[in-house]
């Protein structure tokens, strides 16, 4: 009986102290709840908060990529031209210069058929003015043979009459000694009173004529 009553005193504390945590659990738990409801509230709002921040991001980043885009395209578009313009222009200056260069090609014929004929024309006068001057050394050839004895002929006539002038030169020489020499005597006489000589004027001799032929 008294281990009955211990153990019914025993439940009597053990349920106070039950009770007692229970309401302590109880208001933790409520805490804890209002704490979880305040912060999930908060962060819905926070949440709410970045979604509207991200939206109004991501708006203007749209807003951004598709001027961007549309600048983009529009410039592929001026390239897209000016490329298809440049494959016109380059397709016919393509053409122009293949038809240049067709017609520097029958210029080029044309040009170098007429410096072939004008090389047949030349080498011809060549070969005729060839024949020419061999013709015209043979007769120099035999005309210098005769110019060379010609020339030996005169020179054998030019020594001999050099050796006659001499000769002539020396009889002159010769002749005007003489001459000299008889007006000197011709010109001095003696005077007997004082043994001196004394020139008196004369007339001079007859010069003499010499005639040389050459």
């Amino acid at each position: 009986v008294q281990d009955i009553k211990r153990f019914r005193l025993k439940n009597k504390r053990l349920k106070k102290v039950i009770e007692n945590n229970c309401s302590s659990y109880q208001k933790a738990i409520a805490d804890l709840k209002e704490n979880a409801e305040a912060e999930h509230t908060e962060l819905i709002k926070t949440i709410e908060k970045n979604r509207a921040e991200y939206q109004i991001s991501t708006s203007n980043i749209k807003q951004k990529a598709e001027l961007e885009s549309a600048e983009l395209n529009k410039i592929i578009e001026e390239k897209c031209v000016e490329h298809q313009k440049y494959i016109e222009h380059s397709t016919c200056m393509d053409q122009a210069s293949k038809a240049e260069r067709m017609k520097l090609k029958d210029k080029i014929v044309e040009i170098e058929k007429i410096h072939e004929d004008e090389i047949r024309r030349h080498s011809s006068e060549i070969d005729v003015m060839k024949k020419e001057l061999l013709k015209e050394r043979s007769k120099m050839s035999s005309g210098t043979t005769t110019m060379k004895m010609f020339l030996n002929d005169q020179i054998k006539n030019h020594e001999l009459l050099n050796a006659l002038l001499q000769s002539s030169k020396r009889q002159i020489n010769m002749t005007k000694a003489l001459n000299n020499l008889s007006n000197h005597e011709g010109n001095m006489e003696t005077d007997d009173s004082d043994g001196t000589l004394s020139r008196r004027e004369t007339e001079p001799p007859e010069s003499k004529v010499v005639s040389i032929r050459l």
